[in-house]
């Protein structure tokens, strides 16, 4: 007896997904290449011809069937002649699973509803592959709807055996647009926001510092740039941001240092910006998220200011310098009056606080040591205090050394050293770049200031006193013991010569010839145009040494 194969379709229009059967499954939307794949649907023995459930191409179904050899007995051999054939059909007027019992919830809700097709074949007993592909109106497959395929249907003699196969046509892309749209406000300058210290009249070489606060409405960062108009002589260093603070109120302040070169007006711009962060996370200004809206004539998120100072003087691009290679209040040594003239004329000389006596003078003392000579730095204290200077700070050298923010609100710095030399890099490098860059002065003192202690980093100390050091700290002179006030005396004699230093507004010591009883480092000037002010020798019977003790350095004379 011959045997029967009923396949039955349906369709399941769901939004996304791939092919999917009840029984099987084809993620391939493609057909078979044959002429039928091309065959127009007959519109005459269709009676749907449309998708009536979702919007897509499907005009009819091909059915296709070929005989296969089974996996297991009895039709486990290869037919001799197998079985193939293909039929189109329409789609049924009616929906599945509708009210058929059989068909409910297999694999169907009751209540869902599918259109289909069905073909009924009449087949000899054996194994067949199947294949549905969805036609469009033109009977090529569909491009919107999935091929379905199950292998190796079994049809049994004497009976009718029925699949349902699922061809799966994905939904249209969609996704939802939700779009929030934020108001933003520009940053402002605050009523009274912009400071000058000490002035905008710059009287003096020491950087004039300007301070700007802005406040954001929203509360976003800001970023402030600072520049100098192209109108102005030229800055000598500056705009150098040196703080930045957060005031209570919300709103932020921020200081830059400028230095003038020649006299006359300068005028800076300073702009503040607020951000955000685009979409790859990097805080960017606002702005450039206004650009990326594609409105040219709204893109600005911003406020200016023109700021404008004067100079008063010319300034060098660096600080003076005065090295006293010896301890000031070493008894024998200068003296307490001698000694306040000799303070006073190197402070006025290096920053002309002659002109403004109020200016801010810091005091360092080295650590490396301190039980020597503990109290150098109090009477250096003193003695300028006496000579009429009253802002006159101390403080001892930080663990790890200075740093540029411990010097900034100072015009002048003393680092005293006392008896032992400078040990840490941090604190040499802090020098430099306060005289060097800022143009602060400095005056060191120590009598062994011309060294550095073994093992600080420190290469050399000449770039910052200008003393070539000659290998030998002075403890011992001609054999005899120069060290610790034992009666073994340098002889320190001032120059004649009519420096300043020498010859100031606290006195005049030019020829100063005085005893001093402790080491003093063996050093001579660096010859690279710095002015010797003194120096000190040792003589016992044909044996005498000298060294270079005081000598001053203005950056104007140095050479090239």
């Amino acid at each position: 007896m011959r045997s029967r194969l009923i396949a039955l379709l349906t369709l399941s229009l769901l939004a996304g997904g791939v092919s999917a059967c009840a029984d099987a499954t084809s993620d391939d939307a493609s057909s078979p290449s044959s002429k039928a794949d091309q065959a127009p649907i007959d519109e005459a023995k269709l009676s749907l011809t449309t998708d009536t459930i979702g919007d897509t191409d499907i005009a009819g179904m091909r059915f296709e069937v070929e005989q296969v050899a089974c996996s297991n007995p009895p039709f486990d051999q290869a037919p001799q002649n197998p079985v193939s054939q293909t039929k189109t059909t329409d789609f049924e007027d009616m929906y599945l699973p509708g009210e058929l019992d059989g068909f409910k919830d297999q694999p169907y809700d009751s209540d869902s509803k599918h259109i289909f097709a069905d073909q009924f074949f009449y087949l000899p007993a054996g194994c067949y592959d199947v294949t549905t592909t969805p036609l469009n109106a033109k009977g090529a497959a569909s491009d919107e709807c999935r091929q379905a395929e199950k292998s190796e249907i079994r049809v049994k003699d004497g009976e009718t055996t029925e699949r349902q196969l699922i061809n799966q046509c994905p939904g249209a892309p969609r996704g939802g647009l939700d779009v929030v749209s934020t108001v933003n406000h520009e940053p402002e300058f605050q009523v009274d926001g912009i400071e000058y210290k000490p002035s905008k009249f710059a009287q003096s070489c020491w950087p004039t510092q300007v301070c700007a606060t802005a406040k954001d409405p929203d509360g976003d960062p800001l970023e402030f740039v600072w520049e100098e108009s192209s109108s102005s002589p030229g800055l000598l260093s500056g705009p150098d941001v040196v703080s930045r603070t957060e005031n209570q109120d919300g709103s932020i302040t921020e200081c830059v240092d400028i230095k003038q070169e020649d006299t006359g007006r300068y005028d800076l711009n300073v702009e503040v910006y607020d951000l955000a962060f685009d979409d790859n996370q990097n805080m960017v200004r606002i702005e450039e998220l206004l650009q990326q809206q594609e409105e040219p004539g709204n893109t600005r998120s911003r406020d200016d200011q023109e700021l404008r100072f004067y100079g008063q003087k010319a300034c060098p691009d660096q600080g003076k310098t005065v090295t006293i290679a010896m301890v000031m209040d070493n008894s024998p040594g200068v003296g307490a009056s001698d000694g306040r003239a000799l303070s006073r004329n190197a402070v006025d000389w290096i920053n002309d606080t002659s002109i403004d006596p109020n200016e801010d003078i810091l005091l360092v003392a080295e650590t490396n040591g301190r039980s020597e000579h503990p109290n150098t730095p109090q009477w250096v204290k003193t003695r300028l205090e006496n000579s009429g200077l009253t802002n006159v700070d101390t403080m001892a050298e930080p663990q790890g050394g200075l740093e540029l923010n411990d010097l900034r609100p100072y015009q002048n710095v003393w680092f005293e050293g006392g008896g032992f030399p400078m040990d840490d890099k941090q604190t040499f490098e802090t020098l430099l770049q306060y005289r060097d860059q800022i143009g602060g002065g400095l005056i060191l003192s120590g009598d062994d200031i011309a060294h550095a202690a073994s093992g600080s980093g420190i290469a050399d100390m000449e770039p910052l006193t200008f003393l070539e050091y000659q290998n030998d700290n002075g403890a011992i002179a001609c054999g005899r013991t120069t060290d610790n006030n034992q009666g073994n005396n340098y002889s320190v004699q001032l120059d004649s010569n009519n420096h300043p230093v020498l010859n100031g507004s606290e006195g005049d010591i030019r020829g100063l010839q005085f005893p001093y009883g402790n080491d003093l480092d063996r050093s001579i000037r660096a010859q690279e145009g710095e002015t010797f002010l003194g120096g000190a020798g040792f003589s016992s019977g044909q044996c005498s040494v000298d060294t270079d003790v005081v000598v001053a350095t203005d950056p104007a004379n140095l050479a090239p």
